[in-house]
C-alpha cells in the first residue's frame, strides 16, 4: 500500500506505557517496512493526516518536539529541569 502512495499511520491506545505503539512499530517492520518507513508511520504521516506537519512530526527548526538525548558513556537519562523552546 505504501509503495502505491497510500500513507500508513501508527495507531494504538490504552496500553500500559505505550506498549501498543512499540508492538505496532515492530509489526510494521515485520511486514517488510524499513526502519525509516516504520518511523515515518509513527511520526510524520500522522502529523500530516492531522494537518499539523508544519508544527510537529519531524525534527526541524521551529517545530515542536519531545526529544531525549542519551549519553552512551553513562547509561542514564537526565531530564531537562523545565521545558524550553529552542530555535536551531
Amino acid at each position: 500500500m505504501q509503495d502505491a502512495g497510500i500513507n500508513i499511520n501508527l495507531g494504538s491506545h490504552g496500553q500500559l506505557q505505550g506498549l501498543g505503539a512499540h508492538w505496532e512499530l515492530w509489526m510494521l517492520a515485520q511486514g517488510g517496512m524499513t526502519n525509516m518507513q516504520a518511523l515515518r508511520c509513527a511520526t510524520f504521516n500522522g502529523a500530516q493526516y492531522l494537518g499539523m506537519d508544519k508544527e510537529i512530526g519531524s525534527l526541524a527548526p521551529g517545530k515542536l518536539a519531545d526529544l531525549i538525548v542519551l549519553d552512551k558513556t553513562r547509561w542514564r537519562i537526565s531530564a531537562t529541569p523545565k521545558p524550553s523552546a529552542t530555535s536551531w
